[in-house]
Formats: structure tokens, sequence, C-alpha cells
């Protein structure tokens, strides 16, 4: 599928955007994080939520193949062999 929607996963206070090829378009840090000074709660929080989004865009190309294949096999396709 040429253009799937992107996944946004909020994970604390850092979010991760994902696109459907699975690439990280965007990491946002709240700023309140950052002043903290706790770099490991930062990439823990920041890995949790790059790892949840890069899950959801998975499991939102998983669901839109299997309606691509639905579609083809109302049209009288066979499907695959």
């Amino acid at each position: 599928p040429a253009a799937l929607p992107q996944t946004l996963h909020v994970r604390g206070m850092t979010t991760a955007v994902v696109n459907g090829q699975l690439r990280v378009l965007e990491i946002r840090i709240e700023n309140e994080l950052v002043s903290a000074g706790d770099i490991s709660m930062l990439q823990d929080l920041t890995a949790a939520a790059v790892n949840a989004a890069l899950q959801k865009a998975q499991e939102s190309v998983q669901s839109e193949l299997q309606q691509l294949q639905g579609q083809l096999m109302t049209q009288g396709g066979q499907g695959p062999a």
C-alpha cells in the first residue's frame, strides 16, 4: 500500500511518530523531562515510545493488507495459491 497512515504513540512524556514503512518520522520529548536531568528515564521512555509506535504501525500494515486481500477476494480473485 502506498499511503499508510502515520502512527503516533505517547508514552509518558515522550512521543514517537512512525509510518507504515516502519520509519521513525519524529520523536518529541517534553521539556520537563529534559530539564529533570534523568538521562536513564529519558532513554527508557523514548525506547518504550518508539517500540510501541513500531508495534502499532506493524498492526496497521497487517490490518490494511488483510482488508486489501478481502477486497480482492470479493472482486472475484482466487487469492494467493
